[in-house]
């Protein structure tokens, strides 16, 4: 077998001829999906696929098709002819620069947060380290290195972040700020990735575009996040944004449609041959029961109230003093003393018409014992 140069035989490289005629046929690698890490080289119209583990394709004749043909394993693991070209970039590095300069434009977005090892590929071949500030623009290649990860923040005020060994190009980004239109793509070929879409995503589901190896999501207001793996299967998850709006995904393969828009409900998506996985229903909760209630008591009934105005009635007459007496003085009584004892009379002795008769001498009262006071001698 030849290389790409036309004459050295190299027995560790896979050698894929590409029929002119039969172009347009998907190139199929029967082998794990590998591809998604290696590294894409431009060796004039060949191209040359260097994998992390050593593996190396070289597919010749490659970039003599208009359209070039896409790379697949037989369990549906795709990566687009025009996805390719972007990742093989320009013939020589720097090319584009040259021959064109500006060619990359206007930034779409700047780097929020980057760290550990974050590298871009310019859409002119050159290569070179992000760090926070950093613009990006239309056609750049990022990867994170095993303990990378970086924030971009676009010009619609969408956010995108790509934890480690991640790698997505940016494909398109257009937006008008005073229409409020345009059109977003980001191309994802491996990594876990958490997303917060802006304006564009808000003009229908269409308007912002995540492609991986296995689906294609269309974006519509709404935020979340998902991981595709070493072999290449796609997990997404539908989360609420801060004020809890919950937009809606369209996940679409070559044989199925899902519509995800229920917070935290998530697909997983094999094969691009096969419909996403379906998600759970959402779960049915009791009708919630009535508060109860304590019974009301019945209603008071108030007084209508009265227009007419309310008559005062006529004050009474205060009645007249009476006159008063003139001041007497106070009686004075007298205490009331004990009536004195009587002593017993002695009976009066007849009078005689002869005689006069000598009464006697009255009793006198015994004088007790021990008195100063003694009885007078007779």
């Amino acid at each position: 077998m030849l290389d790409g140069a036309g004459g050295n035989l190299d027995s560790d490289v896979t050698y894929i001829q590409v029929d002119p005629a039969t172009g347009g046929d998907a190139i199929i690698i029967d082998d794990e999906p590998w591809f998604l890490r290696a590294e894409f080289v431009r060796e004039g119209s060949d191209l040359r696929l260097i994998g992390p583990d050593g593996e190396e394709l070289l597919i010749q004749g490659y970039f003599r098709l208009e359209n070039p043909p896409e790379i697949r394993t037989p369990d549906g693991v795709v990566l687009s002819g025009e996805l390719v070209t972007r990742l093989a970039g320009p013939l020589a590095p720097g090319q584009y620069a040259q021959a064109a300069p500006g060619v990359a434009g206007e930034p779409i977005g700047r780097i929020e947060t980057a760290t550990g090892e974050v590298t871009v590929t310019r859409l002119d071949g050159t290569q070179a380290t992000l760090s926070q500030g950093d613009p990006v623009f239309q056609g750049d290649i990022v990867e994170t290195g095993a303990e990378g990860a970086v924030g971009i923040v676009f010009a619609d005020e969408s956010t995108f972040s790509l934890a480690e060994d991640g790698r997505m190009t940016l494909d398109e980004m257009i937006y008008d700020p005073g229409g409020q239109q345009g059109n977003m793509s980001i191309s994802l070929l491996q990594g876990a990735f958490t997303f917060v879409s802006g304006e564009i995503a808000k003009t229908g589901v269409d308007a912002m575009k995540i492609g991986t190896p296995t689906a294609t999501i269309g974006i519509r207001g709404s935020a979340g996040g998902g991981n595709t793996d070493t072999a290449g299967v796609t997990t997404v998850v539908v989360m609420p944004e801060a004020g809890g709006l919950v937009g809606e995904f369209t996940i679409q393969t070559a044989t199925g449609v899902v519509t995800l828009n229920i917070p935290l409900s998530a697909v997983n998506i094999a094969s691009a041959n096969l419909p996403p996985s379906q998600p759970p229903p959402k779960p049915r909760l009791p009708p919630p029961r009535p508060p109860r209630r304590k019974p009301r008591p019945p209603p008071r009934k108030l007084k209508r109230p009265s227009n007419r105005r309310k008559r005062r009635s006529p004050p009474r007459p205060r009645p007249k003093p009476r006159p008063r007496s003139p001041r007497q003085p106070p009686r004075l009584l007298s205490p009331k003393l004990p009536s004195p004892k009587r002593l017993p009379r002695s009976p009066r002795p007849r009078p005689s018409s002869s005689k006069p008769v000598l009464s006697a001498p009255s009793p006198r009262p015994p004088v007790p014992p021990g008195s100063r006071f003694r009885a007078p001698s007779s």
